[in-house]
């Protein structure tokens, strides 16, 4: 393999090599910024709904229609008592019923991942029920939205890359002819002298 092959292939390696780590590192940080910033709005979410649970005066209604007003669009609110059972289950999405029902005593979040590949952002409360007893409010969100614009961000990433990438190639081209341009030129002269004898 000639020198200025060697100079252009090694060139376009590290190139790559280092557009990947930067790819990768962009990707996985807006990925943990994005989740974070939707989990703490569940939150805020949360605490919303414990605070109207506690607030409501209105006795035998259940709950109910109080969760319903504070559903999420994509999400589910649920009311699972110490049994692991829902007491109380509002949701517009009927595959969110499928997540394990749980009884937490703390509270806490987590992520959980469906199947199908689908993300939920998971809150948990405990707080008091109307009967009285402890119960863990369970407030889930489906993360497809911002799975949606990580598959953007991907392919955002890979073009960017495609376009640093394509003249690079050709910088490393001009890039081995400035540094063997110097040798050509002692090499020529070699042989000129050699042939003058």
């Amino acid at each position: 393999m000639k020198i200025k092959t060697k100079i252009q292939l090694y060139s376009a390696i590290w190139l790559l090599i280092i557009l990947l780590l930067i790819n990768a590192a962009v990707y996985f940080l807006f990925y943990k910024i994005t989740t974070d910033r939707a989990v703490d709005q569940l939150k805020a979410q949360t605490t919303t709904i414990v605070e109207a649970i506690h607030s409501d005066a209105t006795p035998g209604t259940g709950g109910s229609e109080l969760l319903r007003a504070y559903t999420p669009l994509n999400g589910m609110i649920r009311i699972i008592n110490e049994e692991q059972q829902a007491v109380s289950v509002v949701t517009r999405e009927s595959r969110l019923t499928e997540v394990p029902i749980q009884f937490r005593q703390n509270e806490g979040d987590s992520l959980y991942t469906m199947s199908n590949g689908e993300r939920l952002a998971i809150v948990y409360f405990p707080i008091i029920w109307t009967d009285g007893s402890v119960v863990t409010l369970e407030v889930t969100e489906s993360l497809a939205p911002l799975q949606a614009n990580m598959h953007t961000l991907q392919i955002v990433l890979a073009i960017a890359s495609l376009f640093v990438l394509i003249p690079s190639i050709l910088g490393g081209r001009l890039l081995s002819n400035f540094i063997l341009k110097p040798i050509a030129s002692i090499v020529d002269t070699m042989r000129e002298i050699q042939q003058r004898g």
